[in-house]
């Protein structure tokens, strides 16, 4: 059998290339369809991709993190961000000034829990049963 593949391998390449030879405009015209086909599936199937996703057919970039590698950033985040609001642009008033010039109240300092005492009553019922009289 190893024979026969040895000897029928190398035939069959050598007919394909006389064949690929004699006939080469219908070599390429056949290529080129099949390329152009595989062409259309491909950028059918990004299509309609970017419509039941609603991503873009094609990435602009591909610089910077990957939308994957930023969801999981904000998953595994500790610092929460606060939202921006456009007033934060503005001045502050007076009235707003004074107020964070004063400070924060102080907090009273805890004070340390009593000791109390723990009192222990009796232990729980007597263990030991009054005798029956024997008759």
């Amino acid at each position: 059998m190893r024979k026969m593949v040895q000897i029928l391998l190398p035939l069959f390449l050598i007919l394909a290339v006389i064949g690929i030879l004699s006939n080469i405009s219908g070599f390429f015209s056949v290529i080129g369809i099949t390329v152009t086909i595989g062409l259309l599936f491909y950028l059918g199937y990004r299509f309609y991709l970017s419509k039941r996703y609603r991503v873009p057919m094609f990435s602009k970039t591909k610089n910077g993190p990957s939308r994957a590698q930023m969801k999981k950033a904000q998953r595994t985040s500790t610092a929460k961000s606060a939202p921006k609001s456009k007033t934060q642009n503005f001045p502050k008033n007076k009235r707003q000034s004074e107020l964070n010039q004063r400070g924060l109240k102080k907090v009273p300092k805890r004070r340390s829990a009593p000791h109390l005492k723990v009192i222990e009553g009796k232990g729980g019922k007597p263990t030991t049963k009054t005798n029956k009289k024997k008759a």
